[in-house]
């Protein structure tokens, strides 16, 4: 899913994304399929942007899904 925060650059969309992550994981719902831990996780890819003409959302949202495998491949569970 997407979450769109305005106004925030890419250091306090991240800080915002691993409290996300620590409050999904803190939860402690099992999740023995889980390769990252036996409870369910989120990973997250972050970007942020000042918008310049010409400039689409695309672009954003591919950076920001670009992050988000970054973050699958380093071992999932984490923010990027």
């Amino acid at each position: 899913f997407l979450v769109v925060l305005p106004g925030l650059d890419v250091e306090q969309a991240l800080g915002l994304a691993e409290r996300m992550r620590q409050a999904c994981e803190w939860r402690q719902m099992p999740h023995p399929a889980n390769p990252a831990a036996p409870v369910v996780t989120i990973s997250v890819g972050a970007a942020a942007t000042i918008p310049l003409a010409g400039e689409t959302v695309e672009s954003l949202i591919h950076q920001a899904d670009a992050a988000l495998y970054r973050a699958k491949q380093e071992g999932r569970n984490r923010c990027r």
